[in-house]
């Protein structure tokens, strides 16, 4: 019987590191800052802000950092998975506005969810930019599988 609890825990669980579950669990994004954020507007700096979308669906908006190319943003959000593997997040950068009431595009990067990144921490993203320029976004992914019952 010991061994089909350790059986259990190891398929469904991870808990040697092998066979994890790599669709249901729980699903951990930590926008920590990005570097090299062009200036958008032309009396200040950029007014940068991220939203972070999980298969299509905004799960995140960061609030805008005023005046800043180096933003620090610090938010995180956690969500419950079915299917991790194959998932897709896209973390999108623009700049605030107010007026003529449209934010102007900064850049995205788009990362496929798999086996390489259950666990990256404050790993550097390199935008897509319209201008070419370096930006780079740091962020955290990890995602812990839960057991199926």
């Amino acid at each position: 019987e010991a061994s089909t609890v350790a059986d259990y825990k190891t398929t469904f669980t991870g808990c040697d590191g092998t066979n994890q579950n790599l669709n249901t669990g729980v699903l951990y994004v930590h926008v920590h800052s990005a570097t090299g954020v062009p200036t958008k507007d032309s009396s200040s700096e950029s007014d940068p802000f991220v939203t972070v979308y999980y298969n299509g669906k905004e799960i995140l908006k960061t609030k805008e950092v005023s005046n800043d190319n180096n933003p620090i943003f610090n938010e995180r959000i956690e969500i419950l998975t079915s299917a991790f593997t194959g998932s897709e997040l896209i973390f999108k950068v623009d700049d605030a506005d107010v007026f003529p009431n449209r934010d102007d595009p900064i850049g995205s990067v788009k990362l496929t969810l798999g086996p390489d990144s259950v666990r990256m921490v404050n790993k550097p993203l390199r935008l897509t930019t319209k201008s070419g320029g370096e930006t780079d976004l740091y962020v955290s992914v990890v995602f812990r599988s839960v057991p199926l019952v």
